[in-house]
């Protein structure tokens, strides 16, 4: 797809096409797809002692786990608050890549990727 982007960029350079070419639908499409929606954010990532995983849906968060690349579940945090912004210690944390899997109220999950430093 980025690829694709910037053929699309080296043609409007070159003034082979114009702005005017391409569909709006077209457009917004590509922006969706580079910019996949996500309930929560995490920060800071990556990180050292701790993150904070922001919540921007209307679901509240029910379970915050962190697990190794293996599946295997390290941290386990449930939520007992109606706090947007939820912060795990991750000190006790070997340097590696991890998963963040976030459950929320209406059912849904959705996992995270956490570099730990």
């Amino acid at each position: 797809m980025k690829k694709f982007l910037l053929f699309i960029t080296l043609l409007l350079s070159m003034n082979l096409v114009t702005a005017k070419d391409i569909p709006v639908s077209f457009l917004m499409d590509i922006s969706y797809q580079d910019q996949p929606y996500t309930k929560s954010k995490l920060y800071p990532n990556p990180a050292v002692n701790f993150i904070l995983v922001k919540n921007s849906s209307s679901s509240r968060i029910l379970n915050i786990s962190v697990l190794s690349m293996v599946g295997t579940n390290l941290i386990d945090k449930d939520i007992l608050d109606n706090n947007q912004n939820q912060e795990i210690n991750i000190s006790k944390l070997p340097t590696g890549r991890y998963f963040v899997k976030v459950s929320y109220s209406d059912g849904s999950r959705e996992i995270l990727t956490l570099i730990k430093l």
